[in-house]
C-alpha cells in the first residue's frame, strides 16, 4: 500500500477550491484496522490517502467514511464501508 495511491472519491465537493493541491489531517477516513494517515486535496471530490505508518504486512485494511461527515454543501456522506485493500503479502 505505501507505494500504491488510493484515491477516495466523493459523490459531492467535500472542499472549496482553497483546499486543493493541500495536505491536511485526516479526519474524514477510518480504517479498521487503524492505520493513521494524511489526505491531499486533488479535487474538492478527489482526496489522496497518504498513510503516515507503514501498513502490517499480509493484512487487509478496511475504509470507512467518519460518522457525522457532510459534503461541503451540508449534506450527510453515507456513512460505511466502502472499500477494502490488501498490504503485500512480502517485503520488498
Amino acid at each position: 500500500m505505501p507505494e500504491s495511491k488510493v484515491d477516495i472519491v466523493f459523490d459531492q465537493p467535500m472542499v472549496g477550491q482553497e483546499a486543493l493541491g493541500k495536505t491536511v489531517e485526516n479526519d474524514l477516513i477510518v480504517t479498521r484496522p487503524a492505520l493513521p494517515a494524511k489526505l491531499f486535496w486533488k479535487a474538492p471530490t478527489i482526496a489522496e490517502f497518504q498513510p503516515q505508518a507503514l501498513p502490517q504486512i499480509g493484512t487487509e485494511y478496511r475504509f470507512f467514511a467518519a460518522k457525522g461527515l457532510k459534503h461541503l454543501d451540508g449534506t450527510v456522506v453515507e456513512a460505511g464501508e466502502f472499500a477494502t485493500t490488501p498490504s503485500s503479502h512480502r517485503s520488498i
